[in-house]
């Protein structure tokens, strides 16, 4: 398993948002992810983010280290 994005917070109701997600895999067999961020404590919408990250199978296959 990978952590794009790793929470680190304790409390639940304290963490920022991740939704959306959309993933595609190109003719290059590189893995494209775009998802949606917002920041804990913030209205919605306010200070939502697109996020975008490209990797390829190698990299989920060495897991978290």
């Amino acid at each position: 398993t990978r952590h794009i994005e790793l929470e680190l917070k304790v409390d639940a109701n304290k963490r920022d948002k991740f939704s959306y997600p959309s993933i595609i895999q190109g003719r290059d067999r590189m893995i494209h992810v775009v998802y949606t961020h917002q920041k804990y404590n913030t209205l919605p919408y306010d200070d939502d983010l697109i996020k975008y990250i490209r990797f390829d199978e190698d990299w989920i296959r060495k897991g978290d280290q």
